[in-house]
């Protein structure tokens, strides 16, 4: 099962369409497990330190940062999601 963790700020302008996103993919992908994060908790926050992430919405797969500070369009997260999947094999 792959994780996929979106990290998002209360003031985010985006993060409110990125969660959206991140529930769509749970509902259509059960294979994945999604998290959505907050990083104004400081437990959240240090993760996102150490991933390398000072931005929002910002989308992890596994331990991989994907999207920083960006929203992807739906289709490309998937697209992202499934090159992981070839790769890992």
């Amino acid at each position: 099962m792959l994780k996929l963790r979106l990290f998002t700020l209360p003031t985010c302008a985006k993060c409110p369409e990125a969660k959206k996103m991140a529930e769509r993919l749970a509902r259509e992908r059960p294979d994945i497990r999604v998290e959505v994060l907050d990083m104004s908790d400081s437990e959240n926050y240090i993760t996102a330190l150490q991933l390398q992430i000072a931005s929002t919405p910002s989308f992890v797969l596994e331990d991989t940062p994907i999207y920083v500070g960006d929203l992807p369009l739906y289709e490309d997260l998937r697209r992202k999601i499934a090159e992981y999947e070839k790769k890992r094999g």
